[in-house]
């Protein structure tokens, strides 16, 4: 296999292997978040990454990846479905948009999770 036919090789596999998630658009952000029962919410540094589904995740459109927590579907009727990080486990919750304009999502006893998009 010559040069050639190996680099247009590579780059087939790898439009294959990413071809289907879209773009993305990734930076350093902030979230926060509780332990529940209407408990102040905590502030850490997160990483989020906005992507573009093409059916990913039985998905079409956005979504964020919030690095060590999960993906983050948000549909306009205000229901969350959220694929977490390691267990891949999925829950679904409510959102919406706090003051800040931050994206917030609400759980069960008071738990609320927010991050900056």
């Amino acid at each position: 296999m010559n040069f050639k036919t190996l680099a247009i090789t590579s780059v087939l596999a790898l439009g294959s292997i990413f071809g289907t998630v879209g773009s993305a658009e990734a930076r350093p952000s902030d979230c926060w978040s509780n332990n529940g029962n209407g408990s102040v919410l905590q502030h850490f540094d997160c990483d989020v990454t906005r992507y573009t589904s093409n059916g990913d995740f039985n998905w079409e459109g956005t979504y964020f990846h919030v690095s060590g927590f999960g993906r983050v579907f948000l549909e306009d009727g205000g229901q969350a479905k959220i694929i977490f990080d390691g267990s891949g486990s999925v829950r679904y919750y409510t959102w919406g948009y706090d003051n800040d304009g931050d994206i917030r999502v609400y759980g069960n006893n008071g738990y609320e999770f927010s991050f900056r998009r």
